[in-house]
């Protein structure tokens, strides 16, 4: 899968030295240091989203239709992401700088992703305009 590849081919680019904390990202002066932070933010971002998701994911899972939309609901989004951010960067696609304008992309988009889903995890009952309001957890 395209997707896959090329977050592989990102991780392996920027994640061989990743900072371990947050002070190396704020002095960070080299563009390898710069997009390895990047690649960091993302990761995080990235393990927030799944865990709202796989949350998600148990609240629709006695729902096959509902369960069914929202996996092809992510699925598509990440095609999305990876496209816009794969767009996003193309000006710079054979740069040093590439991979950290790309990893930039993809932790903003998961992030809003993430506030996207989030509430849907707090609907109260009723609410018919929570997709996820009558499912218990």
């Amino acid at each position: 899968m395209k997707i896959t590849v090329s977050m592989m081919g990102l991780f392996f680019v920027a994640g061989s030295a990743l900072p371990s904390q947050a002070a190396d990202c704020d002095e960070a002066m080299s563009q390898t240091t710069l997009s390895a932070c990047a690649a960091r933010d993302f990761k995080e971002a990235d393990t927030k989203l799944n865990i709202a998701v796989n949350r998600a994911m148990q609240r629709v899972r006695q729902d096959t239709e509902k369960s069914d939309l929202l996996t092809g609901a992510q699925r598509d989004w990440t095609g999305f992401r990876e496209s816009q951010c794969l767009f996003e960067s193309s000006d710079i696609e054979d740069g040093s700088a590439a991979p950290m304008v790309r990893f930039m992309c993809l932790t903003r988009m998961t992030q809003a992703r993430s506030k996207e889903i989030e509430p849907l995890l707090n609907c109260q009952e009723g609410d018919l305009s929570c997709a996820l309001s009558s499912e218990g957890d």
